[in-house]
């Protein structure tokens, strides 16, 4: 097998595991364990490159543990932790729909507790006319005795 070869196919394995990182569906152990191969796969495709005796094997072979790599990883893992546009609008139309509704679940609760006081005012002005009437009859009660 030639170098070249080799190398096509390190980087076509580098490449799907790259792809495997970036994926939301990777999960969180499966993104570990393939970093970690891609770091001894690095290393290991650096020995054999370096056996060949042809080439600088860190002119040749980049590893997740290249640093450059490392930043993309690490920013490609911020950019999916943040919600697309789409999601972002998604999101707002919710929360947008879900305050209209506790809006109007307050005003409903508003209009109960009027109808409520607007009750008690009602029974207070008839215990008031009640009370009247009392006095009223009472008074006239008080004029025929005395």
């Amino acid at each position: 097998m030639t170098l070249y070869s080799m190398l096509s196919d390190y980087f076509t394995n580098m490449t799907g595991m790259v792809q495997a990182l970036e994926s939301k569906n990777t999960p969180p152990a499966m993104k570990e364990f393939i970093t970690q191969a891609g770091i001894v796969g690095g290393h290991f495709m650096k020995n054999i490159v370096r056996d060949f005796g042809t080439v600088n094997e860190d002119e040749v072979v980049v590893g997740f543990d290249n640093e450059r790599i490392q930043k993309a990883l690490e920013q490609s893992a911020q950019q999916q932790q943040q919600p697309s546009p789409e999601q972002q609008m998604a999101q707002q139309a919710q929360q947008l729909e879900r305050m209209k509704m506790e809006n109007e679940l307050r005003q409903k609760a508003l209009e109960l507790e009027k109808e409520k006081m607007d009750s008690y005012q009602a029974e207070l002005v008839l215990q008031k006319e009640q009370m009247d009437t009392q006095q009223a009859q009472m008074d006239i009660e008080r004029k025929r005795l005395s």
